[in-house]
């Protein structure tokens, strides 16, 4: 009999070997939401099956999408620090605009 913490150990390990037809990849996703004082990301982990990583993130709600994301990397930790640091450095806080009004566009229109 085996626990479920051996399950699991093996499901882990198990995936990595199976065979694929040519052209044909497997890839684990993981999921977590990464939460700074302005904004929410959903930020996802993908295990490739050589065992190497990467990660993406985009921010919920709001008027742009921008897509952070990692390059292949050998650890989980260095793709989600890669992701992380990139939204501190580039987040939506850094891109936020201020905002234009009906009458600031008809004036902008007018100029021209």
């Amino acid at each position: 009999m085996t626990g479920a913490g051996e399950n699991h150990r093996i499901d882990s390990l198990s995936w990595h070997a199976v065979r694929l037809p040519e052209g044909s990849t497997l890839v684990r996703k993981h999921t977590f939401e990464y939460t700074t004082a302005a904004n929410m990301y959903d930020l996802e982990l993908y295990e490739h099956q050589d065992k190497t990583w990467h990660a993406i993130a985009l921010p919920r709600g709001g008027s742009r999408v921008i897509i952070y994301g990692s390059n292949v990397v050998d650890t989980a930790q260095m793709a989600i620090q890669v992701v992380v640091d990139k939204i501190r450095r580039e987040g939506l806080e850094a891109w936020d605009e201020p905002a234009v009004s009906e009458t600031d566009a008809e004036d902008t229109e007018s100029e021209h």
